[in-house]
Parts: C-alpha cells; structure tokens; sequence
C-alpha cells in the first residue's frame, strides 16, 4: 500500500490497494505467504492486502531425448497471485545457453518439447514461469542427454508372396541417428491404406519371418531409441496366395 487515506467511509474492497480509503489505520501484521494485514479502527474491520508478485521456480524438471530434440516435463510453482501464462524451457551446454522454447497456454502446460539441438552433443534444461507481473527465478538443472536422431529409411525393400503371407527383406538404414537401432516395423498396405504393422525385433541381415495375411506392399522403419523413424519406400506390390 503506498498511501493510506484517512477517511469515514469505507472504500477500496475488492481493488487495488492505493486505491483504498481507511478510517484511522492502525497497527500491521504480515503473514507466512505475505499478504499484509491493517487494522482500520474506525471502520471496525481488518483490511487484508493480497500479496502478488512474480512465479516461483519451477520443480522436478526431466528431459527425454526426442530425435533431434527432447521432451521437457516439470512441475508447476507457486503462481505469484496471478495465472502463470507461459514458461521459457532453455537448453544448456554446459554453462553456456542456447535458444529458449515458450510454452504458453490458459492454463500454460507443464511440458514442453525442445528441438533443433545438435546431434551427438549432450544438454540440461533450466525452465522460468512467467505472470503478468514477470518471470520468476530459473529451476534447477533436469538431467542432462545426449542428442540422437531417429535412423534413416531402410532402403531395398522387397517382398515375395506366400500362402497368406510375405517374406519381407531390407537393407539397413545407412543412418542409424546415432544409437543402435532396436527393432524394426513393417507395415504392410493395401492401395495407400495402412494396415495393422508387425515389430521385429530379431532379424538376420534384414530378413525376417513373414507374417500371417500381409499384402506384399509393406513399408519398413527402423527403430531406435528415439521416436520419428522416416519409412522406407514401399516394395513392389504383389498378389499373394490365399
């Protein structure tokens, strides 16, 4: 409250402090989330002043590699008094800082992904929540990953009919985006409409065992760690036997 305004009526309920009129203020108390207490004599009542001010910092703050990227969660601060409107999720190197993501919404979520990190390079997170009466202090560093990208298409696909069935064969992707490629998934088409895919997980120079009414137009991603694998070309359509 900047000024105190002595006076026999009651004014001010409801709206900003200076503009409040008291009758023979008297006496202050604070209390533990700060609003500020004034006694009004006069008006026979305690007038409370709200307290308002900037976010806190945010808490438990987790990157998950993306390709390319990551995904950043945390946990929302104390808003200040005010909706929290955005926050600014900034990727480290180090101790040095890269281009900050501004996550913003009503209410403002509490994650956010990150892109355009350098491949092979490892990174933290330090995120700040921002009301209307500005940004709060920064978080705490997440934890920090390393930069990989989701492999290249696998290339030479192919398949061979069988009785309800196609042996799928592929060459591996020149390009596994930095991290051993997992598994694989063929998805098999009938015209341009995808049908249900298979995972395989265990293959020997790319072949694998077929699988039970695949149409022989299937596409093939590797995967890796890291979502966002590009398919392959789709191999030449054949009939296959019922």
């Amino acid at each position: 409250m900047a000024a105190a305004h002595r006076c026999a009526v009651v004014s001010g309920d409801g709206g900003p402090a200076t503009a409040a009129w008291l009758n023979d203020p008297y006496g202050l108390a604070v209390d533990s989330a700060g609003n500020l207490f004034i006694g009004d004599q006069g008006n026979g009542r305690v007038r409370r002043v709200e307290a308002y001010g900037v976010p806190g910092a945010p808490t438990n703050v987790v990157a998950t590699g993306a390709s390319g990227g990551a995904t950043v969660t945390w946990t929302a601060p104390p808003s200040g008094g005010t909706p929290i409107t955005s926050y600014t999720v900034t990727p480290y190197q180090g101790t040095t800082p890269g281009t900050p993501t501004v996550v913003t919404g009503s209410p403002a979520p509490t994650t956010g992904t990150v892109t355009g990190l350098i491949r092979g390079q490892t990174y933290t997170f330090v995120v700040t929540a921002t009301n209307a009466l500005g940004t709060g202090p920064p978080s705490q560093p997440s934890n920090a990953i390393t930069v990989h990208m989701a492999p290249s298409a696998p290339g030479g696909v192919h398949a061979v009919a069988g009785i309800a069935s196609a042996q799928v064969s592929w060459t591996t992707p020149v390009d596994d985006g930095g991290t051993p490629i997992l598994s694989y998934i063929v998805t098999p088409f009938t015209g341009s409409t995808p049908l249900t895919p298979s995972t395989v997980k265990e293959c020997v120079l790319g072949r694998c065992p077929p699988a039970v009414n695949w149409p022989a137009s299937p596409r093939v991603a590797g995967v890796t760690t890291r979502p966002g694998a590009t398919s392959s070309k789709p191999s030449t359509p054949r009939p296959f036997r019922g």
